[in-house]
């Protein structure tokens, strides 16, 4: 990705005590024109909250003018990757705001599809509204709305069923294909399904996978009083519901954002039914215990904590990024970077009214007039790679005068980090193939590393569900060879995942 180069040279350091100028990328800002497919160019009209790869490249959903009025598009890296009149056999339309995107330019997003509510993907329609349901005979899709992808390009999306094909909505489900397309949707969840006793009623918008597919959280609704119906639910176990106690002395009242790891740390915002100064909050959980480390009316970095949490991030290095509203005005919106385990000693990066460098000079280019994203924009708002770089949208204003503009805007965040905290640069000379794929017997797993290090190589399922591991230990430079036995695999896909020091490779493969 070209920016990842800037990004690096111009956070090197956080701002001196009292500065309020900070380093950035513009990667691109509604009215600029870009080159499209085919030749020629179209004016971005629209960019909205962006999605990051496992390696950090930002995509999102938008609207270009090509001349002949908007159409909906997808973004990756530093290009279009896809226009809505691209779609052969098919007419789309529009685009939510939410999308996902997978390494190497996979995506997954939710325009209108023939007039339906639907969701495409790199490989074309994988589902759409009035269509048979997958997994629930005699039913069909109402919707298909608010996308996500894992970085190995498997896509999730909340879809309505009813009985008819043009019926109303009857309840709620979770879908997965593996690789983008029809043949290998397969569903997660969908109401009444029970969890930990008690019937669900409804599922929620705002639910998030962990990058390797093992962690799956969800809110939802249980049948009962509507004083404690709502719930946050992490691998099929109650966290947090509505009237029952936090610990803190109240009790937990809505849910927003939910973000998890890897590793299953889980981190989710909402409000307490307590006393209203202090009601917002971002809780943790890990091992089963959870915390409230932030609450509106505490003071981090010297900023207090106002009415709305704005966004989380969280990656896999225990890196949190969030926003949350201050109490200067009421357009008062900041920007803070911590870690996982004391998020309370987080550094204020970004506010409304700071200066904003982005040619390297130090000087500002431009004053952050607004963070142009809603926190109804769920896991969107902050999708944290990797890494430490995040993508705001936001509304700038030039120095020296002129009309504002929108812009998506990169910012690394390591230099406000502990430097314990900064994961290691990732490995630029690593490979992972299998060969054959598909395959039938076994498949030959090779991973070319440039330098030796302790690797770890597992298998998992389509649902992310673990299988086998196939070496955790020292591995040495240069080829290594390991083989993946297909004897014991049920035809389908599979995700074989190397992690080493520093850094992920995951491919596909597929049993017939």
């Amino acid at each position: 990705m070209r920016f990842s180069t800037l990004l690096v040279l111009t956070a090197f350091a956080a701002p001196a005590a009292g500065a309020q100028i900070v380093p950035g990328v513009i990667v691109v800002a509604e009215g600029q024109s870009v080159p499209v497919s085919g030749g020629g160019s179209a004016t971005v009209e629209v960019l909205n909250a962006a999605f990051t790869d496992a390696a950090g490249n930002p995509g999102f959903a938008g609207q270009l003018d090509a001349g002949g009025g908007n159409e909906g598009f997808v973004w990756y890296d530093d290009a279009v990757r896809f226009r809505n009149s691209e779609a052969v056999g098919h007419v789309l339309t529009g685009a939510e705001f939410t999308m996902g995107i997978g390494d190497g330019g996979a995506f997954v997003f939710s325009p209108s599809v023939d007039g339906e509510d639907a969701c495409w993907t790199d490989n074309g329609l994988v589902a759409r509204g009035s269509e048979p349901a997958v997994g629930a005979p005699g039913e069909f899709y109402s919707f298909c709305s608010r996308p996500t992808m894992r970085p190995d390009g498997a896509a999730y999306w909340v879809a309505g069923l009813a009985a008819t094909p043009t019926g109303s909505t009857l309840r709620d489900a979770l879908y997965i294909s593996s690789d983008g397309t029809p043949a290998t949707t397969a569903l997660v969840f969908a109401v009444p399904a029970p969890i930990d006793g008690n019937t669900t009623d409804d599922l929620g918008f705002d639910y998030t996978i962990s990058h390797d597919g093992a962690h799956v959280v969800m809110q939802v609704s249980f049948t009962g009083s509507t004083a404690a119906d709502d719930a946050v639910v992490l691998d099929g176990a109650v966290v947090a519901r509505e009237g029952s106690p936090t610990g803190e002395g109240d009790a937990w009242g809505s849910f927003d954002l939910v973000k998890v790891s890897d590793g299953g740390l889980l981190l989710f915002s909402g409000d307490t039914g307590g006393a209203t100064a202090t009601d917002e909050f971002v809780a943790r959980t890990s091992g089963g215990t959870t915390t409230i480390p932030l609450r509106e009316g505490d003071v981090v970095d010297g900023a207090t904590l106002g009415t709305t949490v704005r966004g989380v991030g969280l990656n896999n290095d225990g890196v949190v990024a969030w926003a949350w509203t201050g109490t200067v005005s009421a357009t008062d919106e900041m920007l803070f970077v911590g870690t996982e385990d004391d998020l309370a000693a987080s550094q204020l990066v970004l506010r409304t009214g700071y200066g904003l460098d982005t040619d390297t000079d130090g000087d500002s280019d431009y004053t952050v007039f607004d963070f142009e994203f809603s926190d109804l924009d769920g896991q969107g708002a902050f999708d944290l790679a990797d890494g430490t770089t995040v993508y705001l949208p936001l509304e700038l204003t030039p120095t020296g005068g002129g009309a504002n503009v929108v812009a998506l805007v990169g910012i690394d965040l390591s230099g406000w980090l502990p430097t314990a905290a900064a994961p290691p640069p990732t490995a630029a000379a690593v490979a992972l193939t299998a060969a054959p794929n598909p395959f039938h017997v076994a498949a030959a797993v090779t991973l070319d590393l440039d330098r030796a290090q302790t690797v770890r190589v597992e298998v998992r399922d389509a649902l992310g569900r673990h299988v086998a591991v196939l070496h955790d230990g020292p591995l040495a430079a240069g080829s290594s060879g390991l083989v993946l036995d297909g004897a014991s695999l049920a035809p389908g896909a599979y995700l074989v995942r190397a992690l080493g020091e520093g850094w992920s490779r995951t491919v596909r493969v597929t049993r017939w």
